[in-house]
């Protein structure tokens, strides 16, 4: 079964659905989605692909730095803050 993600054409950011969730299970689950999103931000530029797709060629990546060591590392840009060594909260937990 292949999942689908709705993201914003420039940033890779992933758009979420009312419910929270990122991956849809259909296409029509993610085209209902991203019509949702092009009608609260009509600026920007939506596209849908398969989860596959999206996390292998998509995705972008960003340069941050580490909040104990200041140290520099790259990682994508749907990284959770909480998830991110750029945290406080990653260091705490």
């Amino acid at each position: 079964m292949t999942a689908y993600v709705v993201y914003n054409l420039e940033t890779t950011y992933l758009v979420k659905a009312k419910s929270g969730r990122t991956h849809f299970e259909s296409k029509g689950a993610a085209t209902r989605a991203k019509n949702e999103a092009e009608r609260k931000e009509p600026e920007y530029g939506f596209g849908i692909t398969d989860v596959k797709n999206f996390y292998n060629n998509i995705e972008l990546t960003v340069t941050r730095y580490n909040a104990l060591t200041g140290a520099p590392f790259e990682e994508t840009v749907n990284t959770p803050y909480y998830c991110s060594p750029s945290s406080e909260h990653y260091h705490c937990s």
